[in-house]
């Protein structure tokens, strides 16, 4: 056998031998790397038969261990074995808790994304339920809306029939009584504002509502005292009762009886309101409103009594009220305001009224002041009046404003300030006098026809001389000396001349003349002027006096006088016309001028065109024009298509002496037509104080109460007495008075003491 035999023989063997022993001599002994011969299945499978029954040995032996047998303790491979089992276990429980705190974290964020699409949802829902019911509130208010306007429709067709059918119900006046329902259902945050008229001031009721309806006021009543304006109201659709005084249906009259009684009426009527629970703002008709004065009202909880005042000068610089006693001018009771809580004082006041003789304005003053305390600001200018049984506030007087403070200094402009109400007292023409003062600024309701006229209107424009006016910055002292006089006599003595001119323009064509404003250097009172102001006011000179003051216009501009006398008689307007937003646009720009040729002959006029011919709107005459020919030019048919005639102040110049030219008798008529025309300046210092305007003043002539004059001179009053140093030691020897003087001074201190118009 060679060596190669041999240890292949070696080499195989081995592997043999180890295959035999394992299977053959040891079979299924776990030891050794047996395990290691898994690649031979059958091995494998008897080693896997083996293990199986040896493990179930295992188990059974420890569930049921012999008595008195040690428990065989496991090898070191069963506790490695039973250590990766335990940690396998515990990686599977860790996955597991791992995986249920991931689903548990997946369910709450499913919760929160699940409550924020509530929420969501919600509030979306929310939206479009308020989108849908505010849509359904739309809806509602427009179908109430056009239920309302079928609503008037159908009443007013109802009407419409009713009137032609005939069959209206018949006027009743006991169909408007005073009850408290009514006046509950007329409340503007819980106030009423009442007024009362006759039918003389129909139309001041109609303004008067007017403005209120203008500034947002619903909530007011009108009294009607007689039963013909009761129906006018009515018709009018104008919140009304039927008071049923008795009252004259004419002008009441300042002082008369039947202004007294009226008076008594008001009282009574403040307390029956009251009676009602209600607050009150009573407001005289000769009032113009011009902010609703109910949130100013309410400023003032603790306020039992709000009052007006004749006060000239303003103790505050705003809105506050008045400093009480400051203030120490006479209330006006014209506006106020009473709340339910003043019933008491009201009820005093009426038993004052008692004596006839007593004047209701002076009992209120008289009542309110016994005993009162000083303005507290801490309670916004507030005292207390009536022994302390009233808390009364005095209305800030630039705001709140008399006939002076508002038409006169315009205190309201001074301070920058929107003005409340303008109360039509301090003024001089009587009812038409306050009608003009309110025209003046813009405050009347006038009807559509007053803005037009078949024949047109004239408008003049004057230019003061510079000088005039740098003359007129005032006076100091007492009305003593004519010198005192002298610059404002001039100012308006200028102003009236040009005006004589612009009113020969009207009697010749019949058209309506805008009254130029007039400005002035002196104020006018029924007393004695101080610094030239009624005592206690203090204003900026010179100022646009108010018509009153310098024209009669209840005299002398209102009524119809007879022609035979007095010549055509001529309409006239405010200053302020032209500025009116009622005025329409047609009538306020057709406008021809009147101008005059340089030659000044009117049978030369070289202006570019015959004289009297009308070219690019204006209408050219000679200097020396006479009246009559000049009116046959201004009512061609060229000239008188235009609404309105416009007179440059060079035209008024040269025209200066128009008037002149007029034929005898007319110039007669047209002379004592305007020697009726102006008013008086009011008041000198001592009696007779008031002295005549004069239209004539700048020739030889006899005014109204036959007095000549070569020159204009001051004379004093009526009769022939000249003021002057002399005239005045005539009067003080004398040491007394005529019966007209008497009676003059008699009304001045009547006035001077309650500050009445």
């Amino acid at each position: 056998m060679t060596f190669g035999a041999m240890y292949g023989i070696y080499s195989f063997g081995r592997p043999v031998y180890w295959r035999f022993y394992a299977t053959v001599i040891r079979p299924f002994e776990d030891g050794g790397g047996i395990d290691a011969l898994d690649d031979d299945p059958f091995a494998a499978a008897v080693l896997e038969q083996k293990r199986l029954d040896k493990h179930k040995g295992d188990e059974l032996d420890a569930i049921k261990p012999s008595k008195g047998v040690d428990v065989v303790k496991p090898s070191t491979d069963q506790q490695a074995t039973k250590a990766e089992d335990k940690r396998e276990q515990n990686k599977d429980q860790d996955e597991k808790r791992r995986l249920e705190e991931q689903q548990r974290k997946a369910d709450e964020d499913k919760k929160k994304q699940e409550e924020q699409q509530r929420k969501a949802d919600e509030e979306r829902k929310k939206k479009e339920e308020e989108e849908r019911k505010k849509k359904e509130e739309e809806q509602k208010q427009e179908a109430d809306k056009k239920k309302e306007e079928e609503k008037k429709k159908e009443e007013e067709e109802k009407k419409k029939a009713a009137s032609k059918s005939g069959d209206k119900k018949a006027f009743d006046p006991q169909d408007y009584p005073l009850t408290k329902e009514r006046v509950h259902g007329l409340l503007q945050d819980g106030y009423i504002m009442v007024t009362w008229a006759n039918h003389h001031y129909l139309d001041f009721a109609k303004s008067w509502v007017h403005n209120l309806k203008q500034v947002g006021v619903t909530g007011y009543l009108v009294g009607a005292m007689d039963d013909e304006i009761l129906k006018s109201l009515a018709d009018l659709g104008i919140n009304t009762w039927r008071m049923n005084t008795g009252i004259t249906k004419s002008d009441l009259g300042w002082g008369s009886p039947n202004f007294h009684k009226m008076g008594r009426f008001k009282i009574a009527l403040i307390k029956q309101f009251l009676d009602l629970d209600v607050t009150v703002l009573i407001s005289d008709i000769d009032t113009a409103w011009l902010r609703n004065p109910i949130p100013y009202m309410k400023r003032y909880p603790e306020a039992d009594v709000l009052t007006s005042t004749d006060e000239l000068h303003e103790t505050v610089k705003d809105e506050s009220l008045e400093l009480y006693p400051q203030a120490s001018a006479a209330f006006n009771i014209g506006i106020m305001m009473f709340r339910v809580s003043s019933k008491g004082f009201v009820e005093e006041w009426i038993k004052s009224l008692e004596n006839p003789q007593m004047w209701d304005q002076t009992a209120f003053n008289d009542l309110v002041r016994k005993g009162a305390t000083r303005s507290d600001p801490d309670k916004g200018n507030l005292w207390k009046g009536d022994n302390g049984k009233l808390t009364v506030g005095i209305l800030p007087a630039s705001i709140f404003s008399s006939g002076h403070m508002f038409f006169v200094q315009r205190k309201y402009e001074e301070l920058g300030l929107m003005p409340f109400v303008a109360h039509a007292t301090f003024q001089y023409s009587g009812t038409p006098g306050k009608r003009n003062r309110f025209r003046e600024f813009l405050l009347w309701d006038d009807p559509p026809e007053y803005f037009d006229h078949q024949k047109g209107f004239i408008n003049l424009n004057i230019d003061i001389p510079k000088e005039l006016l740098a003359k007129a910055k005032g006076v100091q002292g007492m009305m003593q000396s004519p010198d005192k006089l002298d610059n404002h006599f001039a100012l308006v003595h200028y102003q009236l001349a040009r005006l004589r001119t612009g009113l020969v323009l009207a009697t010749l064509t019949g058209r309506v003349i805008i009254l130029p404003p007039i400005w002035c250097e002196l104020d006018k009172y029924w007393a004695p002027l101080l610094d030239g102001n009624i005592p206690g006011s203090v204003f900026k000179k010179p100022f646009i006096c108010p018509m009153d003051h310098v024209l009669d216009i209840e005299a002398g501009w209102h009524p119809i006088k007879s022609e035979t006398a007095f010549g055509p008689h001529i309409e006239f307007r405010e200053y302020s016309f032209l500025k009116n937003p009622r005025l329409k646009p047609e009538v306020n720009n057709s406008r021809l001028v009147l101008g005059t040729c340089p030659s000044g002959d009117d049978g030369k006029c070289t202006s570019g065109g015959t004289a009297g011919e009308v070219k690019d709107k204006t209408l050219t005459v000679g200097k020396t024009v006479k009246a009559k020919q000049l009116g046959e030019y201004l009512k061609s048919d060229a000239a008188s298509k235009f609404k309105i005639l416009d007179v440059p102040s060079s035209t008024l110049e040269d025209l200066h002496q128009l008037w002149t030219t007029l034929d005898g008798p007319q110039k007669e008529q047209f002379m004592y037509r305007l020697k009726h025309y102006t008013s008086v300046f009011c008041c000198l210092q001592d009696n007779p104080g008031w002295i005549w305007y004069d239209f004539f003043y700048d020739i030889p002539h006899t005014d109204r109460h036959n007095r000549k004059y070569e020159k204009f001179i001051y004379y004093r009053g009526d009769g022939n007495m000249v003021f002057g140093k002399t005239a005045r030691r005539a009067l003080l020897a004398a040491n007394q008075q005529t019966p007209v003087e008497a009676q003059f001074m008699e009304q001045v201190h009547m006035n001077a003491m309650y500050s009445w118009p």
